[in-house]
């Protein structure tokens, strides 16, 4: 056989174990494709399918109405309190787990004498379970009982109890919030922190830097990525809240305290209104997206960087 013809079997050769290989490959990938299309895609398909009909559980027929239901959905003035108070929540939660995560792991990131046992106590927070933690804060602020109330109206505020006031349950709930996500974006931006070489420090030091310019033009912009990326995922995390309104609150009083989960929630589970339930959990399925496009979006293009 002619060299040629070797280079030609051999060729072939590759190929085949090449083709054997990605098969193998695809076969030890396809039991998660399948989960992703079971568990993601196949109810958001159907959320999408049942969110053109009137359809309820309370009712014999079920009539495909196209985009009416969406239509009474924004229209209604329940559910524009509830996005409302989802626009509220997001943004304040974000910003004040982004503020406080940061001065907390810029705190944490000074390596004082006990810092790593503070660290793990800061880690509390996260590591309870929303419905413990979310009782706890009942308890802590219902109104005749609650350590809380009892010395707010010690010093005479106006409304002690903080979970049945139309004007302070929010604002108490985007604190628990807070309090919550917050240890996950300390410990974020204290291993950012952790990752700029000293090197820069000392060669700013040398060049007459002072400690604010350091921070401003070299901290800052080393760990831009990881505190966008950070915000983008505790918006997320945020987002996904549902416990925490629902143990405390349900939404109460009055719709002051309704995020869209909750008011999703009332409406398949509790009215059997699941059409109407599937149209505002599209919504909020897009209004979720937008956040989690932008942070694969911020992720890939710091893959980019680094790569």
């Amino acid at each position: 056989m002619s060299k040629s013809s070797n280079m030609a079997v051999s060729a072939i050769h590759r190929r085949g174990f090449s083709s054997r290989r990605a098969l193998y490959g695809y076969a030890w990938t396809l039991p998660a494709v399948l989960c992703v299309i079971f568990f993601i895609f196949y109810p958001v398909f159907e959320s999408a399918r049942l969110s053109m009909t009137d359809q309820s559980l309370l009712a014999m027929e079920t009539k495909y109405v196209g985009l009416e239901t969406y239509k009474d959905m924004l229209t209604s003035e329940e559910f524009q309190v509830a996005f409302k108070n989802s626009v509220i929540w997001l943004i304040f939660g974000t910003l004040g787990v982004f503020v406080c995560g940061f001065l907390i792991g810029f705190f944490l990131h000074l390596d004082f004498i006990g810092s790593r046992l503070l660290t793990a106590l800061v880690l509390l927070p996260w590591v309870i379970p929303d419905f413990v933690a979310a009782t706890a804060w009942k308890w802590l602020t219902v109104g005749e009982f609650g350590i809380v109330s009892f010395y707010l109206e010690k010093i005479g505020f106006p409304e002690p109890s903080l979970l049945a006031s139309s004007t302070y349950v929010l604002p108490t709930l985007i604190l628990l919030v807070i309090w919550r996500i917050t240890p996950l974006m300390s410990i974020l931006v204290r291993a950012s922190l952790e990752s700029v070489p000293p090197e820069y420090y000392e060669a700013a030091e040398v060049d007459g830097a002072t400690a604010w310019q350091r921070f401003i033009y070299i901290t800052i912009p080393t760990i831009r990525y990881p505190l966008v990326i950070g915000t983008l995922l505790t918006s997320l995390f945020v987002l996904r809240e549902f416990a925490v309104v629902w143990v405390t609150t349900q939404g109460g009083p009055v719709n002051y305290s309704e995020i869209l989960p909750t008011f999703i929630y009332r409406q398949g589970f509790m009215y059997f209104e699941t059409g109407p339930a599937a149209a505002s959990s599209m919504i909020y399925f897009f209004f979720i997206l937008t956040f989690a496009l932008l942070y694969l979006f911020s992720f890939r293009k710091v893959w980019k960087e680094l790569l």
